[in-house]
């Protein structure tokens, strides 16, 4: 949830998962931080760090 983000990076500093995506910004901008679903495996471990409950797990076509 792009509006409940603070950027604040824990995501992708704290927990190295490679699913995290820093966005490229322009010079003192914020980063954006997004989660590629192809590498995502699902553990839910970014969803239970994020300090603002910005991240939720969001099932994909044909997932039960």
């Amino acid at each position: 949830d792009q509006e409940k983000c603070t950027k604040c990076g824990v995501c992708a500093s704290d927990f190295a998962c490679p699913a995290i995506v820093k966005a490229t910004v322009e010079p003192g901008g914020e980063p954006a931080y997004s989660i590629n679903p192809d590498i995502c495996l699902g553990c839910a471990v970014c969803m239970q760090i994020c300090p603002e409950g910005a991240i939720h797990i969001v099932k994909r076509e044909g997932e039960k």
